[in-house]
């Protein structure tokens, strides 16, 4: 019988504890640690235990930028030099400060004077996060994201710099809360509405309640289009251009913070680029004939491999991969993409 509680040679060194691991890949982590890393956080036990340490840490970034982490004197700490013993004696301390949090967000909520300098929070290629504010409002980042957030006692403002993010509002009628993307600004008080980078342009999608979309340089300028009001369901892109007005927002627009993403006869091309968002690695289609096929099915977001698999199988297509470019789905056969010697 194995003895899980002993190194086994191929992982001598290695952390086996959450804070051990958080210490670590806090630090300058190689490729073998992150590869090793996912490996022990595949247990269930292990995911829990590390996701409850992240979001301890989470809030406790809050916690620096507010009075009562102001009184603590953390200029000392250096990032690159936190041990698992360090890791620990840091979280008791955290667990302290966030014992004060429900009253420190109760005086926000009614209006207290309170400041949160700007904060960043982001999220790798491998999970969606979700992070409580200290007003109660959360924000759901998804892969690949980033949102810097700054509050004071007048107004909650944050921005989106990448990726996608799902924002649920605690409601504060005294301090308006406001989102800024590329060329726009989305302003809301209490309600649930997504904001996402398409390429150049922003969409945003209103779930519940409702906000205002402001276009920044329209606005200034005093021009028409400049501001739009949205219904829950309804969807709209902020470009170059003028506002435009609101669209019907589509099931796929909707669904993206869950573990699974469904398609009920989406064009191939629309369906490879929703996947590809939210995908670990992307997959590609090879030629534009290709994205007029239409997809139906259910599909994990984490696993490129079995996605591109089905597609390939259900329309004849060939796979290529790419440890760089992830995976490309073509109709060329298999012979043609063998390298010559």
């Amino acid at each position: 019988m194995t003895d899980l509680h002993s190194p086994r040679p191929d992982d001598a060194g290695l952390p086996r504890s959450a804070d051990a691991w958080f210490a670590r890949l806090r630090g300058t982590p190689s490729a073998a640690d992150r590869a090793a890393f996912e490996v022990w956080r595949a247990d269930a036990d292990n995911a829990r235990a590390y996701d409850r340490l992240v979001r301890t840490w989470d809030q406790s970034k809050f916690l620096a930028h507010t009075s009562v982490g102001r009184a603590r004197d953390l200029s000392r700490v250096r990032r690159h030099a936190w041990s698992a013993r360090r890791v620990v004696a840091a979280g008791a301390f955290l667990m302290l400060c966030l014992a004060g949090l429900a009253t420190l967000g109760a005086r926000w909520r009614l209006g207290a004077p309170g400041t949160l300098a700007a904060t960043a929070i982001a999220s790798d290629a491998g999970s969606v996060r979700t992070i409580v504010l200290p007003d109660g409002s959360r924000v759901t980042l998804d892969r690949r994201s980033e949102v810097r957030i700054a509050f004071d006692g007048g107004e909650r403002h944050l921005r989106l710099t990448s990726g996608r993010a799902r924002f649920e509002v605690a409601h504060d009628p005294a301090r308006p809360f406001t989102v800024d993307a590329g060329d726009g600004s989305v302003v809301a008080h209490g309600t649930i509405f997504d904001v996402a980078f398409d390429g150049n342009d922003v969409q945003v999608v209103l779930l519940r309640g409702a906000v205002e979309v402001r276009k920044h340089r329209a606005v200034q300028a005093g021009g028409a289009g400049g501001v739009r009001h949205l219904v829950p369901g309804q969807a709209i892109r902020v470009g170059p251009g003028p506002l435009p007005p609101p669209v019907k927002a589509s099931g796929l627009d909707l669904q993206w913070p869950g573990t699974m993403i469904a398609f009920d006869n989406a064009s191939l091309g629309d369906a490879v680029a929703a996947f590809s968002r939210t995908s670990p690695r992307p997959v590609r289609l090879d030629g534009a004939a290709l994205a007029r096929h239409r997809l139906t099915g259910a599909f994990r977001r984490d696993d490129p491999n079995g996605f591109a698999g089905t597609v390939a199988a259900t329309f004849g297509l060939t796979r290529r991969d790419d440890p760089d470019r992830g995976v490309t789905l073509t109709s060329a056969p298999p012979s043609s993409l063998r390298k010559k010697p």
